[in-house]
């Protein structure tokens, strides 16, 4: 003998209402989980500022290289030298005309 039940409107929406839960949770978190939409676009921010904070920091670098190669003892020049001292010393003949090229900087008290 077989028994048949008849379909309720409950039973007929079952699988459409799973179905439109299972497609909501994961729409939402497309765009606002940890990495959806809206993550990555601030990530590629956050990248391009970091992004030019290397720039800078390796433009330093390389002036700081280039400062530094003027001191070695395989291109020493005297010159280099007495322009590195006086300004760091901060001492000029009465005679000496100083023209700077340049923004100073500040001194670390």
């Amino acid at each position: 003998m077989t028994r048949q039940r008849r379909t309720t409107f409950f039973r007929r929406l079952a699988l459409p209402l799973l179905a439109v839960g299972f497609f909501a949770y994961f729409g939402y978190h497309t765009f606002s989980g940890s990495f959806g939409i809206w993550a990555m676009d601030q990530l590629n921010a956050d990248a391009a500022v970091l992004t030019s904070e290397h720039d800078q920091l390796v433009a330093e670098r390389q002036a700081l290289e280039r400062k530094v190669a003027t001191v070695k003892p395989s291109s020493l020049d005297a010159d280099v030298i007495d322009l590195e001292a006086r300004q760091q010393l901060n001492l000029m003949r009465p005679d000496e005309l100083e023209i700077p090229l340049g923004t100073a900087p500040a001194a670390v008290n």
